[in-house]
């Protein structure tokens, strides 16, 4: 904790004495948390456990017991844990929180104080909506010096970085305070790709048309046929559903780089994980949130009232909605197909990140996948099915033309982007003839 951002390595080792030491107070065993906090002091008193929590945190709550819990505060302060008064939660709490929350009144006011105090010393920033520590630089700005410097290669990253004349507004944007949450994503630029992957495809897809990219071209490929590939459009009678959207890279990315869309991401972290959209000037209208399980049975009328809202918002007229289902694990993709058949959605992007698990799954897709040994070709045969899937999805008098490209820009292995259109007028035409 004692720089932002980052976590203390002694965290990641099972026998620090700072693990220890949340191992005494959870065992009630205060002999051996004085022993510790004695014989290691701040090294062991200020260290964070996978939970977010601090040795102080826990003696708020009440760590070892009624009767010895003041000792143990007094000794955790005596180590120098008062430096760590400030830290927060997972769940955005400080030890004065915990302690208030139990009725620790006393305690409580004494550890607010030296939060207070805390907050002083500290040599970064914090957001000013949910306290969270802030880098000195985002890493959006990091990558943003390789492409200047011209390391940068790969052209999903110099898309979003040197695409148009408003990508320096983008990332100055996104370098907000307001965006912290994506500035802490362990692997951004691996993020950066996949969501680019998608968002470039969108974009393609509405200059063809809405029709699907050639059999095996490239998006890249594909966009050399359109050289009003930069001209600035409005999206505003688009509607994107991001299901298992995570911390909303791809959400923020889009809010910015196609102006006026509305998005709708479907995930369940908790809200106040998310970057803070609203405080960064965009409204409900262009970005609403739905803290929900995908297979949850009212999920599918909650998108729908939400896109009758777009709908409403557009004057009644036709708004065009896609699914997107980046990173629907194992047989989420499989539910991802079902809302996207079930919203009466126009266009469905798939980019699976793993496979269903073996066993549980039906036999049809075990044979599908599991015939061979070879992951990689295990996790074809999986885009291959959802692609099967995809089509056969649509209904009565609908075709849905689908595509599967391998886009090997994207930073993973796992990067087979399955694409979906709801072709109407075909399905008419082939009645007709």
């Amino acid at each position: 904790i004692l720089c932002p951002n980052e976590e203390d390595e002694m965290s990641h080792v099972k026998n620090s004495p700072g693990l220890l030491l949340h191992a005494a107070i959870k065992d009630n065993n205060l002999e051996e948390c004085l022993r510790l906090l004695q014989k290691h002091g701040k090294k062991a008193s200020v260290v964070k456990n996978s939970s977010g929590t601090t040795p102080l945190m826990e003696a708020a709550n009440g760590g070892c017991g009624k009767e010895n819990n003041s000792q143990l505060v007094e000794a955790l302060l005596a180590a120098g844990a008062n430096e760590s008064a400030a830290e927060r939660s997972k769940k955005g709490r400080t030890a004065a929180d915990i302690a208030e929350a139990r009725g620790a009144n006393a305690l409580a006011k004494r550890l607010r104080a030296l939060e207070k105090e805390a907050t002083k010393k500290e040599h970064f920033a914090r957001c000013k909506i949910c306290q969270a520590k802030l880098r000195r630089r985002s890493k959006l700005e990091f990558v943003r010096d390789t492409v200047l410097r011209g390391e940068e290669t790969n052209p999903l990253l110099l898309e979003l970085f040197q695409g148009d004349e408003n990508s320096s507004a983008t990332i100055k944007s996104l370098s907000r305070p307001e965006f912290h949450r994506i500035n802490s994503c362990i692997a951004l630029r691996k993020e950066l790709s996949e969501s680019m992957a998608l968002i470039s495809e969108l974009k393609r897809l509405r200059r063809c048309g809405m029709n699907v990219a050639k059999e095996g071209c490239s998006t890249a490929e594909m966009d050399k046929e359109n050289d009003d590939s930069r001209t600035p459009v409005s999206w505003e009678r688009w509607h994107v559903i991001d299901l298992c959207s995570g911390s909303s890279v791809t959400a923020s990315l889009m809010l910015h780089l196609l102006p006026g869309i509305a998005i709708t991401a479907v995930d369940m972290v908790d809200p106040d994980k998310l970057p803070h959209i609203q405080a960064a000037g965009f409204g409900r209208r262009s970005f609403t949130y739905l803290k929900s399980d995908i297979y949850d049975e009212t999920l599918v009328t909650k998108i729908r009232h939400r896109t009758q809202e777009i709908i409403t918002q557009n004057n009644n007229e036709n708004v065009t909605t896609v699914i997107f289902g980046m990173h629907c694990c194992g047989l989420l993709s499989l539910r991802a197909i079902e809302i996207f058949q079930q919203t009466n959605a126009d266009s469905a992007f798939l980019m699976p990140c793993c496979l269903p698990p073996k066993s549980g799954t039906s036999e049809r897709i075990e044979k599908a996948i599991y015939e061979t040994t070879d992951q990689a070709e295990q996790y074809q045969r999986w885009a291959i099915f959802l692609r099967q899937t995809l089509s056969s999805s649509g209904k009565e008098r609908c075709v849905v033309e689908t595509n599967l490209n391998q886009v090997r820009h994207v930073m993973s292995p796992r990067n087979a982007l399955i694409t979906g259109v709801v072709n109407s007028r075909r399905k008419q035409d082939d009645n007709v003839q």
